[in-house]
């Protein structure tokens, strides 16, 4: 009786220790204790739900001085969108966890970041839209891709660190078809949301069809916000909240550099074109959709099932987009694209098409055609984790990208990093030893950022 009783007290307490205690503790080790490294700018955010948009939230920098003058916004920074636990439990799911004991994850923020602020507007056009020597046209903009069980937010880590050492205007996409850990496109209450979708067969031809649709869906999505930002969609929510309603912000001369940019508040049409230096970047199979993102046929107005004449080197893509209703004679999106930085490329949905497309390509250069404006291909940079670069499948499809890289086109990099898995570049990645992946895991996590950071952004500038 007496072994009994200690058998279930030691039962008992194994059970307490996995489902009450470690589950308390994780928020000791993830993000109130990480924080961006220190840089030259505060970081805000401002959520984004509009029509025909996927939701995104928009990480910009702000001068230090003004927003250490400012009182703190009364919104605090949620690490889950709206602090639904949904998105929680649909990680639980996707890395076999209890979802118990990802309930804390409810209650963190991002304690650094200024949640849905702007400064003042006579200091707020040097700080959205910085115009600095040797930099004419203002800072670069980050499209954000997340990955499989991903959300917009959890990244928040490496996208702070852009926005705060770089001054980088960072968008980071929630996608709607299925690929996210959860996603809600309103922000209402009691949002139904869509939840993940796991398939029966892993890496079997259910899985196959499901992760090509979703590629498809994806790069649709980027186009959506893509065009959405080239607009002037954000700057005219931006102008919106410092002259609209009633705000009394000081205007001065700064109102003018505004409507160069979106037109007054009544004006009739659409706004201007707003060019930007875009950079696509994604995590797995965020960085296949950056990368396809390049890729895409543009299909007339009425159809996507007949694409318009494109270039011959887009022949193989199986993803059309619908061209744009408002202004059809829109250069192809991929044009705006400066660069392409893919974290731990998931590439298994580009085969086999996108390297014939770059053969194509290549032929093409030795043939001395001629390009013009729309480049067949940015700079594209693979950061490799030690885990991806123990993946043979993964290598060899490397082997034949390098193989099939146009010479004389942008430059191909790939950087190997060792002591880092494939979490390493999301949030989750500061608690990866958790579960159970010190086997890569060893690099600090925030010296591993930090040189992803470095990389990417010197691939701003090639």
């Amino acid at each position: 009786q007496a072994a009994t009783v200690v058998s279930g007290s030691l039962l008992l307490g194994s059970l307490a220790l996995r489902w009450v205690v470690l589950p308390r503790l994780m928020p000791v080790v993830h993000l109130s204790a990480v924080r961006a490294r220190p840089g030259q700018y505060a970081v805000g955010a401002m959520p984004f739900h509009a029509e025909g948009v996927p939701p995104f939230t928009v990480f910009y920098p702000i001068d230090t001085e003004v927003a250490a003058a400012a009182p703190r916004p009364p919104q605090v920074t949620p690490w889950l969108p709206f602090r639904d636990l949904r998105y929680a439990h649909g990680l639980a799911r996707y890395i076999a966890f209890p979802p118990m004991m990802t309930n804390h994850l409810v209650e963190c923020t991002m304690p650094d970041v200024y949640w849905n602020y702007l400064p003042p507007a006579d200091a707020a056009w040097d700080c959205l839209e910085p115009q600095k020597p040797g930099n004419p046209g203002g800072l670069p903009w980050v499209v954000f891709s997340h990955g499989l069980a991903g959300h917009r937010h959890m990244y928040t880590t490496l996208l702070q660190t852009l926005v705060r050492q770089h001054g980088v205007v960072a968008v980071a996409v929630e996608h709607l078809d299925g690929s996210a850990a959860f996603a809600r496109a309103a922000e209402e209450e009691g949002s139904t949301g869509i939840q993940y979708q796991r398939p029966s067969d892993s890496f079997g031809p259910k899985e196959k069809a499901l992760r090509d649709s979703q590629l498809r869906s994806r790069v649709k999505e980027l186009y959506a916000v893509i065009r959405f930002i080239t607009r002037g969609g954000i700057h005219q929510r931006w102008w919106d909240r410092f002259f609209g309603g009633g705000n009394r912000h000081p205007m001065g001369p700064l109102c003018e550099k505004w409507q160069q940019v979106v037109p007054a508040a009544g004006a009739k049409g659409r706004p201007p074109r707003h060019d930007v230096k875009l950079h696509m970047v994604g995590h797995s199979f965020g960085g296949a959709s950056a990368l396809a993102s390049v890729f895409a046929k543009i299909a007339p107005q009425a159809s996507e099932e007949e694409p318009s004449k494109c270039p011959s080197w887009l022949v193989q893509s199986p993803i059309t987009v619908s061209a744009d209703p408002e202004e059809p004679s829109f250069d192809h999106p991929s044009a705006q694209i400066e660069s392409v930085t893919c974290l731990d490329l998931w590439a298994w949905t580009l085969h086999p098409w996108i390297l014939a497309s770059l053969q194509k390509i290549g032929e093409l250069l030795s043939a001395g055609a001629y390009f013009g404006d729309a480049k067949p291909l940015p700079p594209l940079l693979l950061i490799e984790s030690e885990q991806w670069t123990r993946w043979g499948e993964h290598q060899k499809f490397l082997d034949q990208l390098r193989e099939v890289w146009p010479r004389g086109a942008s430059p191909l990099e790939i950087l190997p990093t060792p002591a880092t898995d494939h979490l390493t570049a999301s949030d989750v990645g500061v608690i990866t030893p958790l579960f159970g992946r010190r086997k890569y895991a060893k690099m600090n996590f925030e010296e591993a950022i930090q040189q992803w950071v470095d990389k990417i952004v010197q691939n701003f500038q090639r």
